[in-house]
Parts: structure tokens; sequence; C-alpha cells
């Protein structure tokens, strides 16, 4: 095996560990705490919707800006009950999918896969991951509770 010369091999060490070192702190720095898409929180429905058992698209007019996200509301009645109690509307984990969650990973939501439980909205990448947090819904909320928020720092 060939040697590289120390000064060459500290070198490339050095960058390397660089190159490692940097990529968790661009990553982080590209989490959102509230995942969205162009600014827009869940995908532009209304957290409150969830609640009655139907959820539906808010308006961009009747729009909030919480927690570094844009919400949008179907009206400025669902937009002022969510003002009085954001964090009881909001979905857990920042509305990032709950079953990834529950593994440590960072993954985005469809806002059609949801669920209310225990008067808290989870909200799931897709419809197979939603089954399979149904197989034990309290181990994966301790699971998820245990990386969140830390997963994005």
């Amino acid at each position: 095996m060939r040697q590289m010369p120390l000064n060459r091999r500290a070198l490339l060490g050095a960058g390397l560990a660089g190159i490692v070192m940097s990529y968790p702190l661009r990553r982080a720095r590209a989490q959102e705490w509230i995942s969205q898409s162009g600014g827009v929180a869940i995908a532009g429905y209304d957290p409150t919707t969830y609640t009655g058992g139907r959820p539906a698209a808010g308006n961009p007019r009747h729009g909030l800006m919480w927690q570094g996200a844009t919400w949008f509301f179907a009206s400025p009645d669902t937009r002022a009950r969510f003002e009085a109690d954001p964090h009881g509307y909001a979905p857990q984990f920042g509305g990032y999918c709950a079953r990834s969650m529950a593994d440590g990973v960072v993954a985005i939501s469809d806002p059609r896969e949801w669920e209310m439980r225990g008067g808290r909205l989870f909200l799931f990448h897709s419809a197979a991951l939603h089954a399979d947090w149904n197989r034990d819904p309290r181990g994966y909320v301790a699971a998820a509770s245990t990386h969140w928020p830390g997963v994005l720092k």
C-alpha cells in the first residue's frame, strides 16, 4: 500500500472531515420546523377542519403566519379558532409524517392521510404508513416523541 505524504494525507482528511461535518448543518438549515411547501403549512389545508372529520382546503385570503409558515383557513372564523389555540389545532411533529418520525426520519406528509387521536392531529406520508401506524399507535407516538424536535437539529 502506497503511503501519502503526511501533509497531503492530513489535508485530505481535514477536507473530508469538513464535508462530513458540514452535511448535518446544511441539512438542519434546510429543515423547517413546520412541514411546508412553498412556505405554506400542510399543503394549504385548514388545520381546524380536521376536528370536524372533513379536512378542507384553506383560502389564502384567510392566511396567517405562525411558526415560520403560512397557514390557510377556510374562513375568518376558523382562522380565529386557530389563533386562539394554535397548538390545539396544529398537527403533531410539525406536520411531518408521524409514522416516519417514530423511526427518527423526517418525511413530508400528505394532508389527506390523517388521523385524530386523543384530540391531536397526526399526518402521514402515505396510506401504507398510516396503516402501519394503526398497528401500534401508542408505541409510535412514544417513539416519535423521543425524536421530535431533535431530529431537525
